[in-house]
């Protein structure tokens, strides 16, 4: 079994990677600010880190006789990012690299980096493979693809082993909520308090929502699977548009949901994964359909509420 450090392993997919690797016998740290909810206080042997990802120092300390690292951290998301490019450069490209510097001399073995459907920016054709263009329309995904870029740089450079995994749309019951969180978690919410959704558009727009316990299972899977590939899409290889989804989140909670359509519909309109790469390399594919997810983040969040 192998020393693991999950770096964001309080989070919605890192939280995830966390515990699957526990169960599966390997020796895992976990490495959060876990500052709010704790999504790892009933997981059983996980060591808990606490630490600030932009001070190396505290990095440097988890590395020590770790075999494979899991980048699951990011400090911005795609929104926020447009608001301010340079902090999410500063935040997440150059402490990248300083990791990825640390890991090769404290001898860590494999690199595996989360990085996002948002390399993709705009696709030419749909589903999405992992061939397309990468043509990010946010600083948040020309971020993305720059730190792949310097995971491949290590991995001609350093021979460190490497693989990058593209999940789709996550959510999960294990979300935090903000008015930037992703729709799933934005719909439930606003549902539970019985206030009206917003959608831009017509609510046409097509996404490829996937759960972030089976995110994590094909993160793991391509951790320790010997493939030809180094880059995989996790997704569902299915959309779910917008209005489609509501009404799900409404059939959930048990209630008519009010909508207000707002405006012209702006940004991606369809993001549809093609998954066949890992079902043939990983012999993975998602599990939790979206009408099974929704009640799990139903139920967790009526409880926040």
């Amino acid at each position: 079994m192998t020393n693991c450090l999950v770096l964001g392993g309080n989070g919605l997919i890192g939280s995830f990677i966390a515990e699957q690797l526990a169960s599966q016998g390997h020796k895992v740290r976990a490495f959060d600010k876990f500052w709010e909810q704790d999504n790892l206080k009933s997981a059983a042997g996980i060591e808990k880190f606490k630490g600030d990802y932009l001070k190396r120092g505290d990095l440097k300390r988890t590395l020590e006789g770790i075999g494979v690292v899991f980048h699951s951290l990011h400090t911005t998301v795609p929104v926020s990012s447009i608001k301010d490019p340079l902090h999410d450069a500063e935040t997440n490209i150059l402490p990248a690299i300083g990791l990825l510097e640390d890991a090769v001399g404290a001898g860590v073995k494999k690199f595996v980096y989360l990085s996002s459907i948002a390399v993709y920016g705009i696709p030419e054709k749909s589903p999405i493979s992992e061939r397309a263009s990468t043509i990010p329309v946010s600083p948040y995904g020309v971020s993305k693809l720059a730190i792949e870029e310097y995971v491949k740089y290590f991995g001609r450079a350093k021979n460190l082993d490497f693989v990058i995994v593209r999940p789709s749309a996550s959510y999960g019951e294990r979300q935090g909520f903000s008015p930037e969180t992703g729709v799933v978690a934005n719909f439930v919410f606003k549902a539970l308090k019985k206030q009206a959704l917003s959608i831009r558009g017509k609510g046409e727009a097509v996404r490829d929502l996937t759960h972030g316990e089976d995110i994590a299972k094909g993160v793991v899977k391509a951790a320790f699977t010997e493939t030809k590939s180094r880059v995989f899409n996790l997704g569902t290889g299915k959309g779910i548009s917008l209005n489609e989804l509501a009404k799900k989140v409404g059939e959930a909670v048990g209630e008519k949901l009010e909508i207000k359509y707002e405006g012209s519909a702006r940004g991606i309109q369809e993001h549809v994964y093609d998954v066949s790469r890992a079902k043939q390399e990983l012999g993975w594919e998602a599990e939790i359909g979206i009408e099974e997810g929704v009640k799990k983040c139903v139920e967790a969040f009526r409880e926040k509420i």
